[in-house]
């Protein structure tokens, strides 16, 4: 204890040397956006994928539409404006981002730390991209848990890569999880993706991913979904990407992308042999068309494994894919005409007996605010291997609804968004027992932007699912100076089980009274507030955040999600759950352009009264350390 206060009271006195300008904080933004509508997504590789941008921008001036839609949280009809105002006018400098039409003072700033402004230049052959790589070696080591894992809370993780302007990149990876012996279930791969050679857009072999369509069949990137950008049309950038995570989730094989003109046609193979220990091989085709408004495309994947799948049997699983083959086919298409949009994609999916699952959204986006209507159909039988869309739940099985969202941002220094989302299940879902079950979803959120000097959110969530009703608010509070960042935030949930006849059968009295308290003993709240600050050191390469944070939610339902800084290519989300208090500490020091060494220090206290009932230490550390060579 003596220890972590002596390394906060070092840190906080030397927050008094001279200043300089403060880091953008675009990649936390974007994060926690995704966290509130996909929380069950691959962060890590989303991160990475930010932290990647950062590094190496994009050149607005010679950007293509390929290019471009890696900035997955600009509409397409902004990324079409940039497209558009550069090919008419080059740009000098990036203030003239102010003047890209449908572009607000938002999304500039969140743009601004992953592109740039560079002269047309040749495109370099492949020899000339290898002499400037840059290569990067990362060294990780954690100590995760120590309380509850004292005999080895070891993480470790070694990472090189390699990039080549973009048109080579190659990489490896190799972790161990604390307690774990290295062996053959140890995650370790390799990677290596090529762009531009001759009618091949793309070349991906080792470790890989692949998104089609709307993901009904394929889909292994960020889904559409529930967010802050409530009209986003979701997945933007399709195709094959390299995979440098951490994680099981992946393809390992190869697989290639030609371009005939305005058709791409994309066929992979994946053979691996995940940690369940059943070896599993998947094969896949996608042909797409493309024009200055149509894009058209049918995938067909099959998946085979040597035994069957195997899923625990559980009340809300009955229908999951259990078979050891399945074929998934689809049809996709999107249709833009001046301010309106059309998309949808239809799907069918072998499993006990073939299922249907279709998706179909109009889109209308004017100069300053945009509406979205999205809807949605899962048979109970449709349970294809790789699907991941928009959805109230993770999966896409039994599942029918019906989405508006509406983003404003005609008020002068203010944007609005708000969802309203009616979903249905015909059969149980996780923690929903009964059948034929629906529910709603309303979001509204508001953003404050007067100055580059402060900002203000506002958000309100209402949600009902099965028998729970559920309520949270935030405010957050911004405050940006020349050397200082300060951040405020107070989370807010409210959890509510309703009298259910399946929870409570033959026991709903006509009395009043027992039923308000009934309804009061389900009743739960909870509540996180935390002070963030965050400083930049002039005279000595060194950025610091300290954050102290203090949370009330002593039932696992009303737990409030919190997303922190970590070290390169990661991030912290921890679940604030119980009565408590927390701080995080996270430091980077640039000894030279090329060695960097970043460290993250982390520590929750516990009530002992609310420990000692749930059998938990009183407090849990975490220590992450990394080291980089870049050259």
């Amino acid at each position: 204890m003596k220890t972590h206060l002596s390394l906060i009271l070092l840190c906080l006195c030397c927050m008094f040397a001279h200043a300089m300008e403060q880091p953008p904080r675009a990649v936390e933004d974007i994060m926690e956006s995704i966290i509130e509508r996909s929380p069950e997504a691959d962060l890590e590789q989303i991160e990475q994928q930010l932290q990647e941008l950062q590094q190496h921008p994009i050149n607005l001036n010679t950007a293509s539409p390929e290019q471009l839609s890696q900035l997955f949280w600009l509409t397409p009809e902004q990324q079409e404006q940039i497209l558009l105002y550069v090919y008419h006018h080059p740009m000098q400098t990036l203030y003239e981002l102010q003047l890209v039409p449908g572009l607000h003072d938002y999304d500039i700033r969140n743009l601004l730390p992953f592109v740039c402004l560079q002269g047309a230049a040749e495109k370099p052959s492949l020899t000339q991209a290898m002499r400037r790589a840059r290569h990067e070696l990362l060294l990780r080591f954690d100590a995760r848990h120590i309380e509850q894992t004292p005999t080895d809370p070891y993480y470790g993780q070694i990472r090189y890569s390699m990039r080549a302007r973009d048109r080579i990149q190659l990489g490896a990876v190799l972790k161990r999880e604390p307690g774990e012996i290295p062996n053959a279930r140890s995650r370790y791969g390799a990677y290596v993706e090529l762009h531009d050679i001759w009618k091949i857009r793309t070349i991906v072999a080792g470790d890989y991913r692949a998104s089609f369509g709307l993901g009904l069949v394929m889909n292994a990137s960020l889904p559409i979904s529930k967010s802050f950008r409530t009209t986003q049309l979701g997945l933007e950038e399709q195709g094959l990407r390299k995979y440098s995570g951490a994680s099981d989730d992946f393809l390992r094989g190869a697989g290639v992308t030609m371009r005939f003109g305005p058709v791409d046609v994309s066929a992979f193979y994946s053979a691996r042999l995940p940690k369940a220990r059943l070896w599993q091989q998947t094969a896949g085709l996608n042909m797409q068309y493309r024009s200055e408004r149509w894009r058209v495309g049918v995938t067909a994947v099959e998946f085979w494994a040597t035994d069957s799948v195997r899923v625990t049997p559980m009340y809300y699983n009955a229908l999951y894919f259990r078979g050891r083959q399945q074929l998934s086919l689809s049809a996709d298409a999107q249709y833009r005409y001046k301010r309106l949009s059309l998309l949808g994609e239809v799907a069918v999916s072998e499993n006990e007996r073939w299922g249907v699952a279709a998706i179909a959204g109009m889109r209308y986006a004017g100069s300053d605010y945009s509406l979205l209507l999205l809807g949605r159909y899962y048979s109970p039988y449709y349970d294809a291997r790789y699907a991941s869309t928009f959805g109230e739940g993770s999966r896409v099985n039994d599942e029918s609804g019906v989405y508006i969202g509406m983003d404003i941002s005609r008020f002068h220094h203010w944007k609005l968004n708000a969802y309203l989302d009616f979903f249905f299940f015909e059969g149980p879902k996780y923690q929903i027992r009964e059948p034929h079950t629906w529910g709603y979803d309303l979001m509204m959120q508001a953003l404050y932007l007067p100055s580059d000097r402060w900002d203000m959110q506002l958000r309100w969530r209402n949600k009902r699912k099965g028998s729970r009703d559920m309520y949270g608010a935030r405010w957050q509070l911004n405050n940006h100076w020349q050397s200082f960042s300060l951040r405020t935030q107070i989370d807010a949930n409210l959890s509510r089980e309703s009298l259910s006849p399946l929870r409570l059968p033959n026991q709903v009295t006509g009395s009043s009274s027992a039923s308000s308290n009934a309804k009061l003993a389900n009743l739960g709240y909870g509540v996180s507030a935390f002070e963030q600050l965050e400083y930049r050191v002039s005279k000595v390469p060194i950025v610091m955040q300290l954050r102290l944070q203090g949370f009330y939610a002593p039932t696992y339902s009303c737990r409030i999600y919190t997303y922190e800084n970590d070290v390169l290519y990661s991030f912290s989300l921890p679940a604030t759950y119980g009565i408590g208090a927390r701080y995080m500490l996270n430091m980077r020091y640039q000894i030279t352009p090329m060695i960097a060494l970043y460290l993250r220090l982390s520590d929750t206290w516990y009530a002992r009264q609310w420990a000692a009932d749930h059998q938990s230490p009183t407090h849990k550390t975490d220590i992450h350390f990394l080291f980089r060579l870049r050259l």
